[in-house]
């Protein structure tokens, strides 16, 4: 069974602090990490709620919230994957990549095996990897 209020996710309390206007189910925004834009992730829960007709509860921004971290802990540049799913009206957050500098856009020629073994993705082949890298998507 999960936990209602208290609970807490990487120093996020869940359901119990006071948000400017309002009680916020993540609690006090300033509890959001630096590399969250918390303008954004506002943006994305009301769109969530008016737009899509699937309203973000406690427990599915809880998840949500677990998704991002882990999407930041494999590099990806969450801020980007939010909105890019709100520009595209997509309830959920997917993978982009770190490309932020031309030169990081640039396909990679010459590839070592540990370069495409470092870079892969969950459920990602090896093949899959190496022609991602070539064609300088990061």
């Amino acid at each position: 069974m999960a936990k209602q209020s208290g609970e807490v996710l990487r120093g996020i309390e869940f359901g119990s602090a006071k948000a400017a206007g309002g009680t916020n189910s993540t609690g006090n925004l300033d509890l959001l990490p630096d590399w969250l834009d918390q303008e954004l992730w506002e943006d994305f829960k009301i769109f969530r709620k008016q737009e899509t007709n699937a309203p973000l509860g406690p427990i599915a921004e809880k998840r949500m919230l677990r998704k991002i971290f882990k999407l930041h802990d494999e590099g990806c540049d969450v801020n980007a994957s939010i909105d890019r799913s709100l520009v595209n009206g997509w309830k959920d957050i997917f993978y982009i990549g770190y490309a932020e500098s031309a030169k990081a856009r640039e396909p990679i020629k010459n590839l070592t095996k540990s370069q495409i073994e470092a870079a892969a993705r969950p459920g990602e082949s090896y093949e899959q990897v190496e022609a991602r890298l070539k064609r300088g998507r990061v």
